[in-house]
């Protein structure tokens, strides 16, 4: 477990031996105190928050992962459960928060960096940012939603990388990659939307949160909506997500479409040496004792297949069947040359 304090400038590690009190830490002003826990069985989470005054049921339930979304007052506290851009291969990493105009304390397993941009952006830009605490607690919350913003982006991106690829060439490989990032944006999905719906429900009545201010309210109403706009993009990911795979649907059918075209054209242009192959192999003595020759044989049995092969090219190729394909072939060859 790490725990880390920022007062809006700097971030310090914070010394557990022995565990100061809330009030030892905030005495000089708000501060957030950010918790990195070394994963959901870490022991030293709970028993730190439980020295910290929270309940026994409270310092297990931050210890949870894949939690729905939650903002609600509890035990004079604004307290739930938001997301940050994780930085492995999840999309998402919980952050369970607890605020007071004292103290915001978030404690989350992964978003190492997400969380380290949003120390940075604040130093930087929000200086005097921790002088209102309940402005504070907002913007940080809408700065944790901007890297999950950023997130979205580039998993928007990603799918209509994937499918102009589709569209170029649909293979399997593509079905595996579309079916790993559904499952990135259907559990987004679950847990945006009703948690936009409580933050929206909170915001309701604003004086019941305890210590809110005017401008808090107005920052925090900001945040809602930007979560509306983040249900908003993940709705438009699960279409793209359904483009995708309606696409990679028409291009198989459109292979299987021209493997079958193929198999026809190949049948077109052996169907009259089939006959031919009927016609001779009958077992008429007549047609065998005149077909004894060898320049019989050199006709009927070579030129004469040879030349029907030909003329069932030409009549295809003058009727353009052989030519799209062969166009078709031409743009597919340029595209890669231009892109290359």
């Amino acid at each position: 477990m790490q725990v880390r304090t920022f007062d809006g400038r700097t971030s310090t590690q914070l010394d557990l031996d022995p565990a100061p009190t809330i009030q030892s830490i905030s005495a000089a002003g708000f501060r957030w105190i950010d918790i990195r826990a070394d994963g959901p069985a870490d022991p030293a989470v709970a028993s730190l928050l439980t020295g910290w005054g929270f309940s026994t049921s409270d310092a297990a339930y931050v210890m949870r992962s894949h939690s729905a979304g939650v903002f609600e007052v509890k035990d004079g506290r604004v307290v739930g459960t938001t997301w940050v851009a994780a930085d492995g291969a999840s999309m998402l990493s919980e952050v369970h928060f607890s605020w007071s105009p004292q103290v915001l304390i978030t404690v989350r397993f992964g978003g190492d960096a997400a969380v380290a941009g949003v120390t940075e952006s604040v130093a930087r830009s929000h200086a005097n940012l921790f002088d209102e605490p309940t402005t504070a607690f907002a913007v940080v919350l809408q700065l944790f939603l901007g890297s999950v913003n950023s997130e979205l982006t580039a998993l928007g991106e990603q799918l209509d990388t994937l499918d102009g690829a589709i569209i170029e060439e649909a293979h399997p490989r593509q079905l595996t990659e579309l079916r790993d990032l559904r499952g990135l944006v259907i559990p987004m999905s679950r847990r945006f939307e009703p948690y936009a719906d409580e933050v929206s429900q909170a915001l309701v009545d604003p004086t019941g949160l305890p210590g809110m201010d005017s401008a808090g309210v107005a920052h925090l109403q900001a945040y809602s909506v930007r979560l509306g706009d983040v249900v908003t993009r993940i709705g438009d990911l699960t279409d793209q997500l359904r483009d995708c795979a309606q696409d990679f649907q028409t291009e198989v059918g459109n292979q299987q479409g021209n493997r079958i075209n193929q198999l026809t054209i190949v049948s077109i242009v052996f169907l009259p040496i089939t006959f031919l192959t009927g016609y001779f192999g009958m077992n008429f003595q007549w047609l065998g004792n005149e077909t004894m020759s060898f320049a019989s044989w050199l006709l009927l049995g070579v030129v004469m297949p040879l030349l029907v092969v030909v003329a069932s090219i030409v009549v295809l190729t003058n009727r353009g069947y052989l030519r799209r394909r062969a166009d078709r072939q031409r743009v597919r060859d340029h595209n890669d040359t231009s892109e290359s």
